[in-house]
């Protein structure tokens, strides 16, 4: 009996692993494949009105999923309005729609535009969903618009052919934007998403093929245009805009004059030696295992230009006692140093002449500038004076000498005479009238000046102060090599004593080793005592001929404080007026030692409304001493 079930139930289980194993695809299978289904799950609502562009930098996202009950979803078809079918295997995406046409009665805005979306799956059998997921609304597009035209120049201006500007833009429902730039009408670009632009162009008016790649600019984010596409002569620069759902906003338009005329600058040349900048005549003193660096610095601004690149060559030193080589190298690449920068390693003693250009983004090219390096090594082994008179020419009456009446003064009280060149003891003077010694309409020394000076007097006779304007610096370094100063002036501490200038009393406290002093501010002083001792005059009086008849005495002069190291070769003495605190006072201070190598003397009241032989006693010893 068990048996016979047995039997029974086998034709069974085959007919049924016979159906089971059937292709579902087979017309002739019991189960036929089913369509998938298909669900709009993120989209505008059904019927509703909303914004072209959902979120800033966002497209309407739409999401959706199919589901297939006898096997999978392979993908599926989009369609967007009455357009192409498209697929894909995503389950999301952001779609942009054609612009709607605008509302002349809001400007700014369009009129609402319907849309469907039509999503359709597919499944593993290639069978289409029969009813597709549809959404249908309407959308509204605002218009976007230029907000800034940004740029080194104004409309109606006159521009060179390599100008730049950046548009910024703004859109209410912003989707990111498309611009292109015209030239009286004729498009000179492609509708791009860039906002910034650069003319530019290079030799003989062909584009550069290299200049597209530089790394000047990132072609990602401005968009260059050839200087051909701006020819000399008045224009219409146009700036069109439009969303990336085709609204199109109002043309902004800027009108400018070009000229192909204007040649970008060279404005300065400079070096640092180290971390030392070089003087403004370009010489410096020599120190050993020094970069010197170089830089050149353009301008094209006048024309809302804007420096590309530069360039150098040089021409070989002059070592002294070795012949200038009178060629120059070839020229360098243009580089883009923005500020130009290149340098030169441990260059030795010489002068070294270098010459440079800039050219715009254009291509024009400015003219050669030329620059000398002059590094100097201080020699004080020849007896060479440097008078270095800073007398502001006064009107040349009593009591105000003009520059001359000085000059003549120290050339008689010093007894040489300049036209001739003669020694004095010994010593070769020379003379710089400082308000005329100039760079860069500025009164400067340079190392140049002064590095084979030994002695260096500087006065300032007139009744002022002493000024010494930029020059504390070199006077520093002078005295660093070694040099000798002897300074004497009306008011002579005043720039030392000023709570503004911190390197004008560190250059008192250093050099000097004065640390401040008394100022007489009425006219009483009268009379210098020196130290016989050392062999200074007993007494140098006041000249009552170079005096204003109303003053009882001279003002504006000083007593010092001075710091350890230092000696008194004097003091200050007034008339009956004169107040306590500055009578005795020390009025000259000498300051040289073997701990450094530098040696000053300081007088505080101006030689020349002293008596001249008195007064010549009193120099022609400093000289003396200052040499030891």
């Amino acid at each position: 009996m068990k048996e016979k079930n047995i039997l029974f139930i086998i034709p069974v289980l085959v007919l049924f692993l016979f159906m089971w194993g059937c292709d579902p695809s087979n017309p002739g299978s019991p189960f036929v494949n089913q369509p998938p289904e298909t669900r709009i799950t993120v989209a505008p609502n059904a019927d509703s009105t909303a914004d072209h562009y959902m979120a800033p930098s966002s497209m309407f996202h739409i999401q959706w999923f199919g589901h297939d009950k006898d096997g999978q979803v392979e993908g599926y078809w989009i369609q967007v309005d009455d357009g192409m079918e498209a697929w894909t295997i995503s389950g999301d995406s952001s779609i942009a729609f054609e612009s709607s046409i605008p509302d002349t009665a809001n400007p700014g805005r369009t009129l609402p535009a319907e849309h469907t979306i039509t999503v359709t799956a597919q499944d593993n059998e290639d069978l289409r969903d029969p009813t597709p997921a549809t959404r249908t609304f309407s959308s509204i597009n605002a218009i976007p618009q230029i907000s800034s035209f940004e740029a080194d120049f104004l409309d109606g201006a006159t521009v060179g052919q390599g100008i730049s500007f950046d548009i910024e833009w703004e859109d209410e429902n912003p989707s990111g934007v498309q611009l292109r730039i015209l030239i009286d009408g004729n498009p000179v670009t492609e509708w791009d998403s860039r906002t910034s632009f650069q003319f530019m162009n290079f030799v003989n008016s062909e584009p550069d093929p290299e200049l597209l790649e530089l790394e000047l600019l990132d072609s990602a984010v401005v968009y260059m245009i050839a200087t051909s596409e701006l020819a000399a002569g008045e224009h219409d620069l146009n700036v069109e805009i439009r969303d990336l759902g085709g609204a199109i906003g109002e043309t902004y338009v800027r009108h400018i004059t070009v000229s192909d005329t204007f040649v970008p600058t060279l404005q300065t040349i400079q070096s640092t030696y180290g971390s030392t900048e070089s003087h403004p005549d370009g010489s410096i003193f020599f120190r050993r295992n020094t970069v010197t660096n170089f830089t050149m610095i353009g301008d094209a601004s006048v024309y809302a230009g804007i420096i590309h690149s530069y360039r150098y060559r040089v021409r070989s030193q002059a070592i002294p006692d070795t012949p200038a080589d009178s060629s120059w190298s070839e020229w360098s690449e243009w580089e883009d140093w923005g500020p130009a920068e290149f340098s030169n390693d441990d260059l030795d003693i010489g002068e070294y002449h270098f010459q440079a250009q800039n050219r715009d983004w254009a291509g024009v090219e400015s003219e050669i500038s030329n620059y000398i390096l002059t590094i100097v090594d201080s020699d004080f082994s020849q007896m060479n004076l440097l008078i270095v008179d800073e007398t502001r020419d006064g009107n040349g009456r009593v009591g105000s000498p003009d520059d001359q009446q000085c000059d003549e003064f120290y050339r008689d009280i010093l007894e040489y005479d300049t036209l001739s060149m003669m020694t004095l003891s010994g010593w070769n003077v020379t003379e710089i009238d400082y308000k005329t010694h100039q760079f860069n309409e500025s009164s400067y020394l340079s190392a140049k000046d002064v590095y084979q000076q030994r002695l260096i007097i500087w006065l300032a006779d007139d009744k002022g102060q002493v000024l010494l304007g930029d020059n504390i610096r070199i006077l520093s370094e002078y005295l660093d090599e070694g040099g000798r100063l002897i300074l004497i002036g009306w008011d002579i501490m005043n720039p030392f004593t000023a709570v503004d200038t911190a390197s004008f009393s560190g250059f008192a406290n250093r050099y000097l080793r004065i640390e401040g002093g008394l100022r007489d501010s009425e006219d009483t002083f009268v009379e210098f005592r020196g130290d016989t001792t050392l062999g200074y005059p007993a007494s140098v009086k006041l000249d009552p001929e170079k005096i204003s008849s109303r003053w009882a005495g001279m003002e504006k002069t000083w007593t010092f404080t001075p710091r350890h190291r230092t000696v008194s070769l004097g003091t200050w003495h007034g008339n009956e007026s004169a107040t306590e605190p500055m009578k005795g006072g020390i009025a000259c201070v000498r300051n040289f030692n073997d701990v450094n190598p530098w040696r000053t003397i300081v007088i505080g009241f101006p030689l020349y409304f002293m008596q001249n032989a008195e007064a010549s006693d009193l120099l022609m010893r400093a000289v003396e001493d200052i040499e030891g």
